[in-house]
């Protein structure tokens, strides 16, 4: 009974760099760091762990990546132990993005996220949860479709790529989700 109720949570990218934060970090004993005081070490804020990936070209290879400099922080020579990445490679929770595959690379770990999981889990959830307003954004939502904004030739169904029609039709589909909830 607790399997579904984490296939249905919402899929977020914070609750993605918290888990995978802690799975880089593991047992504390396995860190390597300068000491503080009384054998206290420190240690990377967890935010600063892992930075999700934003620009095109760079997701075509990762769309996680924890910088070499924030593994040098925890590991000796920046060398993640086995049991370290097998944890980060097989994460799992709630609203924690499915993980294909990674690598260490020079500069850093990668990560790829199993993006049709992803997708077959939003759409096997619904959308109800990702349409609940936000506590502090009540009200007013717009909805960017960046393939219907005025260029000089107007695009027709004859003149639209592939890539704009999908925005089409999921920006349509979005506007409908989003009127029948008020």
């Amino acid at each position: 009974m607790m399997e579904n109720i984490e296939e249905l949570s919402p899929l977020r990218i914070t609750a993605t760099v918290r888990a995978l934060s802690s799975a880089l970090r593991g047992k504390r004993e396995h860190v390597h760091g300068t000491s503080r005081g009384k054998g206290d070490r420190m240690f990377p804020e967890p935010e600063k762990l892992w930075f999700k990936e934003s620009s095109a070209k760079n997701l075509r290879n990762r769309d996680f990546l924890s910088p070499s400099t924030m593994l040098n922080t925890l590991y000796a020579g920046g060398k993640v132990p086995p049991a370290v990445m097998s944890r980060v490679l097989s994460l799992r929770g709630s609203g924690v993005l499915p993980v294909a595959g990674g690598e260490v690379m020079g500069e850093g770990l990668r990560l790829r996220v199993d993006r049709v999981a992803s997708f077959r889990a939003v759409l096997a959830g619904g959308t109800t949860e990702y349409l609940k307003p936000s506590s502090q954004m009540e009200g007013c939502v717009v909805l960017n479709c960046p393939a219907l904004h005025p260029k000089p030739n107007t695009p027709t169904p004859d003149t639209l790529s592939l890539g704009q029609l999908r925005t089409v039709l999921l920006a349509n589909h979005i506007g409908t989700l989003f009127r029948r909830k008020g």
